[in-house]
This record gives C-alpha cells, sequence and structure tokens, in this order.
C-alpha cells in the first residue's frame, strides 16, 4: 500500500517515512501542499495521507479541506500529525476531514494505534520503533 508523508520538517518527514516503511508501506512524501499535489496527481494510488497542519504556503489544513472536496481523494484516509494540541485543533482537523489525529511528539506505536483503528493493515511492530520529539 502506498502512503504520502507531508510535513515542512525534513527530520519528522523523515521519522514518518521510517515508520511507515517498517510498516511494509511504500511512501512517497512532500515538504509542502503543492509537493504533495503533485505526489498525488503522480501516484493515484495513494491510500493513506499523513499530513502536518503547520505547512508553509497553504496551510495542512487548507489542503485537508481541498483534498475533501475533490472527488477522487474523498476516500484515502487522511491522518493529521501536528504539534498542535488543544482540542480546538483536533475538532477542527477533524471537521476539516481529518479521519484521526496525532500529536507530536509520537512514534510507531501512536501510529500503529492509528492506522488500527482506520482498518488500515500493515506489518506488525515488535519494538516499538522511533520516536519524534
Amino acid at each position: 500500500m502506498r502512503s504520502l508523508a507531508v510535513d515542512h520538517d525534513s527530520e519528522t518527514r523523515s521519522l514518518m517515512v521510517d515508520i511507515l516503511h517498517h510498516l511494509a508501506f511504500d511512501v512517497v512524501q512532500a515538504e509542502d501542499a503543492e509537493q504533495a499535489k503533485v505526489m498525488m496527481n503522480t501516484y493515484p494510488d495513494i491510500a493513506l495521507i499523513l499530513l502536518d497542519f503547520n505547512l508553509p504556503t497553504q496551510s495542512g489544513y487548507d489542503y485537508l479541506v481541498e483534498l475533501r472536496l475533490t472527488p477522487q481523494y474523498i476516500e484515502e484516509p487522511k491522518v493529521v500529525v501536528t504539534c498542535e494540541t488543544s482540542m480546538g485543533s483536533m475538532l477542527s482537523a477533524l471537521a476539516a476531514g481529518a479521519n484521526e489525529y496525532i500529536m507530536k511528539p509520537f512514534n510507531e506505536d501512536v501510529v500503529v494505534e492509528k492506522l488500527d483503528i482506520l482498518g488500515i493493515a500493515h506489518a506488525e511492530v515488535s519494538d516499538g520503533g522511533k520516536t519524534c520529539h
């Protein structure tokens, strides 16, 4: 299954990629919404998106709303990954179309938990994986 990791911070994006690879996903990545749009058009088989809310140029929130209004991208699960920890931020992400919400810092166990909630198959994890701080 192909996934898209979108985060402006290269270290966080790298961790997302490492975690998803460890869970047996094929991963493409983007540092902003414009690159994410290119990846979505280049790889129409993307089945999961991990999306940072704090992106340059176009916010992750605005990109999420745009994705939910685009018929071919309605079905793909979208998981927001952000340092925003308020209940208001979580509710706005869910209202915008996120299926789940991951607060930074996070680790592989958190990603696995969210994938399990969404019913997305993945490789089994044995060691707890890496952590994003």
